[in-house]
């Protein structure tokens, strides 16, 4: 044989290897799931089923059915993962439009166990005779601010809520498509949809973080009073103040930041001016919950939406502030 013959059959052969070596650990990822890596696949799959808009960006596939992050998934005729809902309210009702990305929208639990359902299930619990709450979920996942607002004049108005909950994450001010713009590119695209591929990245990302210092994270940097972005939010979040003040139902802004970072400080001003309430909804620092370990209540170490038992605290605490704020009737006592 050959040198160069030689050189081809060793190449081919280191190539067979490395392939195989490849597919072993994938399938094995697969299987396993250490970390819970199955999110990043899991996000490409369930974008892949978006339908894409001009203004609004894209929104949830209406009458889609399937299993997503481990959990069934279903989209009602509205686009919304949702009950199948009525435009107008049942004598009585009173609905709670609970509008923002993935962290209403409920990814990894069933819609029984998401945010929107446990704050629909606290209400109903000290509701005053002849009421009966609705949470309309509006939740997509990665919408920011802008989003939201043409969600709500688009669809939110139509279902007709007494009160609006907007659940603000620190992410909320990238632009409307950059999950997708992300992905931009034939590998790239690939690698996020390889478990092999995203377990070395979530390696990767829990070994810096273990570095670094958690209160400063990618997007924080966004949040400067002349910063494009910002002035959208600002913008899309002052114009849904005022679409709540025509309509005379009150909104509530929520977010929920451990650190209360800058971010939770801009949105209070904008509240502040616009006059509507902020609350920074942070389960581990009221004393029900502040000893318990707040991973537990996460779907895994790379993925930090909550769990059945994290949405349930969740929906509690949101449910508990719009009966403190008055945004909601209710027979509670005061707390």
């Amino acid at each position: 044989m050959t040198r160069a013959k030689r050189a081809v059959f060793y190449a081919a052969m280191f190539a067979l290897v490395g392939v195989t070596a490849l597919a072993a650990v994938e399938i094995l990822a697969r299987v396993v799931d250490p970390v819970g890596v199955s999110y990043y696949p899991e996000t490409a799959r369930y974008m892949d089923t978006l339908v894409r808009e001009e203004a609004l960006g894209y929104r949830n596939r209406a009458g889609l059915s399937g299993r997503f992050y481990g959990a069934p998934v279903k989209i009602n005729a509205l686009g919304m993962r949702d009950r199948e809902l009525p435009l107008d309210p049942a004598p009585g009702e009173f609905r709670v439009a609970i509008v923002g990305d993935s962290f209403p929208f409920g990814i990894g639990v069933p819609y029984e166990q998401s945010i929107p359902a446990f704050v629909e299930k606290t209400l109903n619990a000290t509701a005053p005779v002849g009421t009966s709450f609705t949470t309309l979920n509006f939740g997509v996942p990665s919408y920011n601010t802008e989003q939201e607002l043409l969600q709500f004049e688009q669809l939110g108005e139509r279902l007709r809520p007494k009160a609006v909950v907007l659940l603000f994450a620190l992410n909320d001010i990238y632009p409307k498509n950059w999950v997708f713009e992300k992905r931009r590119g034939f590998v790239t695209d690939l690698a996020q949809r390889s478990y092999a591929i995203s377990l070395v990245f979530a390696l990767y990302r829990l070994s810096q973080a273990a570095k670094s210092n958690p209160a400063i994270v990618p997007g924080l940097e966004l949040y400067e009073p002349d910063n494009p972005r910002w002035l959208a939010i600002d913008r899309s979040m002052t114009a849904l103040s005022a679409r709540c003040k025509v309509l005379g139902i009150p909104l509530v802004v929520m977010p929920s930041d451990l650190f209360e970072r800058k971010s939770v400080t801009m949105v209070r001003d904008v509240g502040a001016r616009e006059g509507f309430p902020v609350v920074n909804i942070v389960p581990w620092k009221d004393p029900r919950w502040q000893s318990l370990d707040p991973k537990a209540f996460m779907n895994s170490r790379v993925d930090s939406h909550p769990n059945a038992a994290g949405s349930e605290i969740y929906g509690r605490m949101i449910a508990e502030e719009l009966q403190r704020l008055g945004a909601v009737p209710s027979t509670a006592p005061p707390r």
